[in-house]
């Protein structure tokens, strides 16, 4: 018995100190303090995301959505502010606040929250700013500057085709940016107005093909420059209805198939197949009117139509009926986009979202993305066909998986809205123009491109919003109630956005609502209304953006008040 008593008194220590463990909680860790930072950099928003990129910080990516929880102090800085069509709203601004954690912000792209605590100044213009990262730089391909209204690329981007406004034609090299040829005039065509004249290689870059604003489509031999084919079509469909209507009939799109025997080329009311062996047409398809449709080779005779109606169309061959026909979700086919496998189609329409579709032999596999843009002229697809790059908001570029429907990467420091986007052969760059711009500009998403060098000659400065005039200006509004009706006798009072308890001016409605503000030379406005019988009403008013009003103020009725 004595072992096993010895061995009960040995225990007893181990019990108590099981005990004394489990009955004394362990304390949680402290938290450790998110340390209080001091930023400055450029901060733009739109009416559903916003970025800011930090001066001096690396890695900040597609930059940082901030948070302002004192909304009174930045009443300009936020996507409320902005309106949808408009430039984005841009200010170069220095902000105290603390980092967040790593996630997923906005529509995604934004990796990090910034909350600030302080604004403590606000620029309009840009500052020096230390590493402000992902600008698109110019592109050596083409160096030469101009406002072109055409551009087509080789299915190699090894060749570019740029029509400017005069209607002349070049083609260039882009792996040494040499010109190399010269064509003549587009005709006696007006084009001041037009910014997308279709063109288009043909596979083996023999040939170049131009729709005319005439109804005409021009072919061209690139090794002698020669013009081979005006094509022209007299008796068809599209004809009939610009005789009986005595309209233009536009060429909106050129498409070659896979071997360069056939051309097809869309107007407002058909699709015409031409023969590149006769010049002579074979077919026309889709026949009757439609706004927004678009014609595809997915080989060498197999054609893809996607409908006004956003409905898609697969024809066995130019003069063959239909194969199948399905809805695709969008409500018009005003944006189309083929992958290079000519299986894979983005279509989209007067909506927010993108429909992805498979094509096969009768089977379609329906997939959609949500990107953040109405403008998506310049959709595109990776030569593998695992990335889209699709223009966002005002001065965007957004690149989604088209496996996943996941945000990849954006950029958005544009000089202007992108208004076409192409992929580089290898995938690893993007090559892009910009409405209103004078360059080609590309942007990396592989830091191991080799396919499109960047002349460092050529880099210049960022090309910012333009800063508004000092002018001094006339600002109005006119007051009125829940139902519509002018507001006399309010009390409205103005202050400078960037320093809001400061009352500049002071003035009062007139009988039908109306007050002026003369004088002004601030960028940021703000109207404060008081009137008797109804709420107090603010009005931010960015002073530099679009009209200057009279804007509109509307009071809500006080509860005790009087119906009005």
């Amino acid at each position: 018995m004595q072992p096993r008593k010895s061995r009960l008194l040995r225990a007893i220590p181990l019990c108590a100190t099981i005990l004394s463990c489990t009955s004394t909680p362990v304390p949680p860790p402290k938290p450790v303090p998110t340390p209080i930072q001091e930023l400055s950099g450029w901060y733009t928003s739109t009416t559903r995301e916003d970025w800011f990129v930090p001066c001096g910080v690396k890695g900040v990516g597609d930059g940082w959505s901030l948070d302002f929880p004192r909304s009174r102090e930045a009443p300009f800085l936020k996507g409320e502010s902005a309106v949808r069509g408009f430039p984005a709203l841009s200010h170069f601004i220095r902000v105290r606040g603390t980092l967040g954690p790593p996630g997923r912000y906005n529509l995604g792209f934004q990796s990090r929250q910034f909350t600030v605590d302080t604004v403590l100044d606000v620029k309009e213009s840009m500052q020096p700013c230390q590493s402000y990262e992902d600008f698109p730089e110019p592109w050596s391909g083409l160096p030469q500057k101009g406002n072109f209204v055409g551009v087509t690329f080789s299915d190699d981007r090894s060749l570019v085709a740029v029509l400017d406004r005069n209607g002349h034609i070049e083609v260039w090299a882009t792996d040494r940016g040499q010109r190399l040829r010269a064509f003549a005039d587009l005709g006696k065509q007006n084009l001041s107005s037009r910014s997308d004249v279709p063109m288009a290689f043909s596979p083996d870059r023999k040939l170049l093909a131009v729709g005319g604003i005439d109804g005409k489509v021009r072919i061209w031999r690139i090794s002698d420059r020669k013009e081979i084919y005006t094509l022209s079509r007299s008796d068809s469909a599209s004809v009939a209805y610009q005789k009986a209507h005595n309209t233009p009939v536009t060429i909106d799109q050129v498409d070659f198939n896979n071997s360069g025997s056939l051309l097809a080329s869309t107007n407002m009311y058909s699709t015409i197949v031409w023969s590149l062996e006769t010049g002579e047409p074979v077919g026309e398809l889709h026949r009757g009117l439609g706004f927004y449709h678009r014609a595809f080779f997915l080989d060498d005779t197999r054609m893809l139509v996607a409908g006004d109606s956003g409905q898609i169309t697969v024809y066995p061959s130019p003069t063959g009926a239909p194969a199948w026909s399905a809805k695709t979700g969008a409500a018009v086919s005003q944006n189309v986009a083929l992958a290079r496998d000519r299986v894979r189609v983005a279509i989209n329409g007067r909506s927010d979202t993108i429909y992805l579709w498979s094509v096969g032999d009768g089977l379609t596999r329906p997939a959609f993305l949500t990107p953040n843009s109405s403008n998506k002229d310049a959709i595109s697809f990776s030569p593998d066909g695992q990335m889209l790059a699709i223009p966002g908001d005002e001065r965007g570029l957004y690149l989604w998986d088209t496996r996943t429907g996941a945000p990849i990467r954006s950029f958005h420091k544009f000089p202007a809205g992108v208004a076409r986007a192409w992929f580089s052969a290898d995938g690893r760059s993007i090559i892009s123009y910009a409405t209103y711009d004078d360059r080609f500009r590309v942007v990396h998403l592989d830091p191991r491109s080799t396919a499109l060098i960047v002349d460092s000659a050529m880099l210049g400065p960022y090309a910012v919003p333009s800063t508004p005039g000092n002018q001094p200006q006339t600002i109005a509004a006119i007051v009125k109630g829940s139902s519509d009706r002018a507001v006399p006798d309010a009390e409205v009072t103005l202050s400078n956005g960037d320093a809001p308890d400061v009352v500049l001016q002071r003035a009062t409605t007139s009988s039908g609502g109306y007050v002026s503000f003369t004088g002004v030379r601030f960028p940021h406005a703000i109207f404060r209304v008081r009137r008797a019988g109804f709420e107090p009403g603010t009005k931010y008013i960015h002073v530099h953006r679009g009209a200057q009003g009279p804007y509109s103020i509307v009071l809500k009725s006080e509860l005790s008040a009087p119906a009005e």
